[in-house]
């Protein structure tokens, strides 16, 4: 039973980071708000995850699974 459920979480988590791939709705160096975090720079868009980085200079990896379905705020875009 646990491992049905983590192969599930993994599952979703790959085809939700193909989605983010595919459809790019944000690229690498945009400022954005996406999954409760304001203001983020995309450094990577994986996946798994999407690393981005605060205004403080903290790193946080979002989960793929938390973005899509999500509103997303494009802040700027990279030049």
């Amino acid at each position: 039973l646990v491992v049905g459920f983590a192969t599930q979480n993994v599952l979703s988590q790959a085809v939700a980071g193909m989605f983010i791939l595919l459809a790019r709705p944000f690229r690498i160096g945009d400022v954005v708000d996406v999954a409760g975090e304001s203001e983020v720079v995309v450094e990577d868009i994986g996946s798994m995850f999407t690393v981005a980085r605060r205004k403080d200079g903290l790193i946080v990896l979002i989960p793929s699974s938390m973005i899509v379905g999500q509103k997303i705020v494009i802040r700027s875009r990279a030049s």
